[in-house]
């Protein structure tokens, strides 16, 4: 029986994927839609009456490549993370880090059972069954997961114990039981806001901190009666709060940006963290006195503490989130979700920098 010839976006698929070393058959490219690994060329009009034609995109040139590799190699395509975020990044291709970034998302999502997080009512809301499954996957993931970073309390008790000025420098909340706050924060970045009470999350809050059964059940119902109330004023109850990073508008706000914006947030973003890390412990060294060529001083540290990408970004900033691919591609669209925050991380850079006596390393992400 003789063989299909593929179709023109698909010939020319097949075409751009053998010019960077990869070679694949149309049936393997059906093979992955059928598994809805790989999504469908769209079709745009002729004009004029003359019907529709398939377009191929660059994002599914990454995404089909990406899927090779991974077939090649002969691993699960939720391992790969070769170091192409890396390569998106140094060569300057937004394409390539669109879907580099948003393959991350997805693969973060499908981890808790949602196979795409576009579709409004895929992350549970079908059934109850569903609903289930996704809270039992979250809960299950929140065991295993490291408790939130706790190094803004950290450096704020050493900084008091020196006997620095900490005045006006508030705490963060100190977790008893972080696990139901992480499994609700699960649950909200695959199902979205819609499918996640504001009473649930302040239930989640009042377990994580240990308030009392008391103090925690007043907590849930006053959340509960502004959430209704401001509901019925046809407002957004998520509105005065700070950005919701759940995966369908992570997508939305990956997709929606600019080429040149992604790129600059995604230099920023794997610059940013390493050298953040190193203010972090530069910084205990400094408020104990103990001499290291990467020391902040203690009033530097002090003037973190107080800086608003610290507060927004820097103290979340963790070994995982600066050295794993899937963590740095979920800080990169939180970072483009959150307002203003891409556009104040270099100048935050510079104040890192400042402080670690670094002025003098190149500031570029990806320069030798």
């Amino acid at each position: 029986m003789p063989r299909t010839p593929p179709s023109g976006a698909d010939a020319a698929l097949i075409q751009a994927l053998a010019e960077r070393g990869v070679h694949v058959s149309v049936f393997q490219l059906e093979r992955w839609r059928a598994a809805g690994q790989l999504q469908r060329h769209p079709r745009r009009g002729l004009g004029r009456g003359r019907g529709t034609r398939a377009v191929l995109l660059s994002e599914t040139v990454v995404r089909a490549e990406m899927l090779a590799r991974a077939t090649r190699q002969g691993r699960a395509l939720a391992s790969v993370a070769s170091g192409e975020l890396v390569r998106a990044v140094v060569s300057g291709e937004p394409a390539r880090l669109r879907a580099v970034v948003s393959e991350h998302l997805r693969r973060l999502a499908a981890g808790l059972g949602v196979s795409d997080p576009t579709l409004a009512a895929q992350a549970g809301a079908d059934s109850d069954e569903e609903a289930e499954a996704l809270l039992e996957a979250a809960g299950r993931l929140a065991r295993d997961l490291p408790a939130p970073a706790g190094a803004h309390n950290m450096l704020l008790d050493a900084a008091a114990e020196r006997g620095l000025d900490v005045a006006g420098i508030p705490r963060m909340p100190q977790w008893q039981r972080p696990q139901s706050f992480m499994a609700v924060s699960l649950r909200l970045f695959a199902a979205g806001r819609d499918e996640v009470g504001l009473d649930e999350v302040a239930e989640a809050l009042g377990e994580g901190l240990g308030l009392s059964a008391q103090a925690a059940d007043d907590l849930q119902w006053s959340v509960a009666q502004e959430e209704e109330r401001t509901r019925r004023r046809g407002e957004d109850p998520w509105g005065a709060l700070p950005p919701v990073h759940d995966a369908r508008t992570l997508l939305s706000t990956i997709d929606a940006s600019e080429d040149e914006g992604l790129l600059r947030a995604a230099e920023a973003v794997m610059t940013v963290a390493p050298i953040q890390l190193m203010a972090v412990l530069g910084g205990l060294m400094g408020v104990h006195g103990v001499e290291m060529p990467l020391t902040v001083e203690p009033d530097g540290v002090l003037r973190m503490l107080r800086h608003p990408v610290w507060w927004q970004w820097g103290q979340y900033v963790t070994a995982a989130s600066s050295s794993r691919e899937d963590a740095t591609a979920l800080s990169i669209a939180q970072v483009l979700n959150t307002p203003g925050l891409a556009e104040a991380l270099p100048a935050y850079l510079q104040f890192l920098r400042e402080e670690l006596g670094l002025t003098g390393l190149k500031e570029s992400a990806g320069q030798d």
